[in-house]
């Protein structure tokens, strides 16, 4: 049986007997290391093909004498800790939606009457929406842009007009 040097060394020249022979070596501790941070066999599954994939990919970033366990097992874990951030942002998305677009009526009540009938008179519905995610609930532009799903770019124009918009009519209705 051939080291991991050997093995790495074919998997320069991409050989597949090498990859197969790699992957039965590793395959259950690279689950088991994505499985710790994923705690979801299934996904945990598909991840470790992640892995092994991002290694027949890679090969040429690796440093043949470096550990290639220790590689591995780098590469499996910020994948894995990807999947949980990418969740974890899907999750805060799914809350934003529901409890902010969905309720976005609860913005119309915690504004003032008067303000709120000025407001809707200068705003277009996006700027509106966009000021009262921002100053009510006070998200971030970048959170706004993924409740609304609209670029980052495009929130961030709407919210600097939509604030130009409202300097200047409560700038002029105070004349």
């Amino acid at each position: 049986m051939k080291n991991d040097n050997e093995l790495v060394n074919e998997l320069y020249t991409h050989n597949e007997q090498a990859f197969q022979e790699l992957y039965q070596k590793y395959y259950w501790l690279v689950f088991g290391v994505v499985n710790k941070k994923v705690k979801n066999k299934e996904v945990s599954s598909e991840i470790t093909q992640d892995v092994f994939l991002k290694m027949w990919n890679n090969i040429s970033q690796y440093q043949n004498n470096s550990n290639f366990r220790a590689w591995l097992v780098t590469i499996a874990k910020n994948l894995a800790i990807d999947y949980v951030k990418a969740q974890s942002a899907r999750q805060l998305n799914l809350i934003i939606n529901n409890d902010v677009v969905n309720n976005i009526k609860q913005f119309d009540e915690k504004i003032h009457m008067e303000y709120q009938m000025d407001l809707k008179k200068i705003l277009n519905e996006l700027e509106y929406k966009v000021i009262g995610l921002t100053k009510i609930y006070h998200l971030k532009r970048r959170e706004v842009a993924e409740v609304l799903n609209k670029p980052l770019g495009t929130i961030l124009r709407v919210h600097n007009e939509a604030s130009k918009k409202i300097n200047r009519f409560f700038t002029n209705k105070g004349e």
